[in-house]
């Protein structure tokens, strides 16, 4: 679901998007220096498959603050744009810390693969997304 809009909120114009993300879980802070665009420790995510029992799509809001079109992580000393989201234990509201491309493997119900490049999304408090552009 890719859904742009504008609003008028204080004299303020907002690009807002809500798209769908899948949630792969909480891992450790991933890029330890905002005063570069380098993400330092990718390692923290797994290099192996994922338990598909926390696996879950979740719909985000975002919001463009400085209106440049896009939504910023925290990267050379600015602060990262809000995106909001609910896991199932009510909304949380944060900003994306590390944005990359990843290569991912899925493994489908008939044991076949098949490769994606998606974005890989952690967010301040560690949850981590991936988002796969199917247009």
């Amino acid at each position: 679901m890719n859904a742009p809009y504008c609003l008028e909120q204080a004299g303020q114009k907002k690009d807002l998007t809500m798209e769908n993300y899948l949630f792969i879980g909480n891992y450790a802070d991933s890029d330890t220096n905002e005063s570069d665009r380098d993400a330092e420790n990718l390692g923290v995510f797994p290099t192996t498959p994922i338990d598909g029992s926390i696996l879950q799509i979740v719909a985000m809001n975002q919001t463009d603050t400085n209106s440049n079109g896009g939504y910023g992580d925290s990267e050379l000393g600015l602060p990262g744009e809000p995106a909001s989201y609910d896991l199932g234990a009510g909304t949380v509201t944060t900003a994306p810390d590390m944005t990359t491309g990843a290569n991912i493997t899925v493994t489908l119900g008939d044991g076949t693969t098949r490769t994606f490049l998606a974005l890989l999304v952690q967010m301040d408090n560690g949850d981590t997304f991936l988002r796969v552009r199917t247009h």
